[in-house]
């Protein structure tokens, strides 16, 4: 089983649940690539206050998986990952996720789209 990187902080309710070795592997992975300044931010952010939350999704196509993580990064005074959000897409878009979230004690539906009209999925999208 992999290990987290110290440098990486479940907020909230995250740290509660039992995560397997993908999901450790996956946030394990996008720090590195964050590390390395070599990922392209996702334009669609979440707000939680002011902070700006971002998205990526890890996919493995040998175990045909995937993992959707809402994190924010900072490289000031050392690299660090904060992540609020971690789970899988579901849904008919890329845009509906079944998460793990920093408010929430179980696993919800959530969507990036505002205009989403199934109430099964609560918005990640703070309001206009």
């Amino acid at each position: 089983m992999p290990t987290l990187n110290p440098a990486i902080t479940l907020v909230g309710n995250l740290d509660q649940f039992n995560h397997d070795g993908f999901e450790i592997e996956a946030m394990n992975f996008l720090f590195e690539r964050l590390a390395r300044g070599n990922l392209t931010i996702d334009a669609n952010a979440l707000y939680i206050g002011r902070q700006a939350v971002h998205h990526y999704t890890w996919r493995d196509r040998e175990r045909n998986r995937t993992c959707s993580m809402f994190y924010t990064y900072g490289n000031t005074p050392s690299s660090h990952l904060s992540v609020y959000g971690l789970g899988k897409h579901c849904g008919d878009s890329d845009r509906e996720y079944a998460l793990y979230t920093w408010v929430d004690k179980k696993k919800q539906l959530y969507t990036l789209d505002p205009e989403r009209s199934d109430s099964r999925f609560r918005s990640l999208l703070a309001p206009n």
